[in-house]
């Protein structure tokens, strides 16, 4: 192997992406070639880039590695050709193994933070997830009052048509988180608000009690 063939190589020697075959030659020419050795050492540490990826490490498929050093831009000198490519290689296994860009939220999907009314002090979220012609509604709350025997939350939805739409009821546990799910009506569009309120008699239907938390619903969902 000449010096630009070993240059061309290390990217994928430092990764461990080069054939059995690419490996020994680049290995011999490196004993021997002391420029050389010095174009590795800038690169060695590249490796404790894939450190930060959560999956297990692959070995990069060579059409990748050869993709990646022919888009690679052509420096001033040779020498540093090896240091973009075996760079751009690092990304490119990492985005492959980390499953690619970031993902944003699910289609059909909104998250909210609940904010508490006046003289409360709970909080939480509601996360929406739309179903076919149903509305998953999940509400996580945290800090809600001990309640009074007889007593219990209950969720809501303002639908401009129809007035206050019930979710349903539920109680906290001893340190004042509850977690729960409920189902409405899609498209979720049809919504303003969410919100939860303290019932005083779980046996009454009306809608007249204190709102706990709330939260208006972004009406280009």
């Amino acid at each position: 192997m000449t010096c630009e063939q070993v240059r061309h190589h290390l990217g994928g020697y430092v990764l461990g992406g080069l054939s059995v075959a690419e490996q020994a030659d680049t290995r011999a020419h490196l004993q021997r070639c002391r420029d050389c050795r010095d174009d590795l050492a800038q690169l060695e540490g590249l490796p404790r880039l894939l450190d930060l990826v959560a999956q297990e490490p692959a070995q990069p498929p060579a059409s990748l590695r050869d993709r990646v050093v022919a888009a690679a831009p052509r420096p001033r000198s040779k020498r540093w050709l090896a240091v973009a490519a075996a760079a751009a290689l690092v990304i490119a296994v990492a985005a492959a193994l980390s499953g690619g860009p970031a993902q944003g939220p699910p289609p059909g999907s909104l998250t909210l933070a609940l904010r508490p009314s006046e003289g409360f002090t709970a909080s939480g979220t509601a996360a929406f997830q739309a179903t076919g012609d149903r509305v998953r509604v999940d509400i996580a709350l945290q800090g809600l009052e001990a309640l009074e025997r007889g007593a219990t939350y209950e969720a809501w939805l303002a639908e401009p048509e129809r007035g206050p739409v019930s979710l349903g009821r539920f109680r906290p546990d001893t340190s004042g988180r509850a977690e729960v799910g409920f189902t409405a009506e899609a498209p979720l569009s049809r919504y303003s608000w969410l919100w939860v309120t303290a019932e005083p008699d779980a046996r009454d239907p009306a809608h007249d009690s204190p709102t706990v938390v709330r939260e208006r619903i972004p009406g280009d969902w």
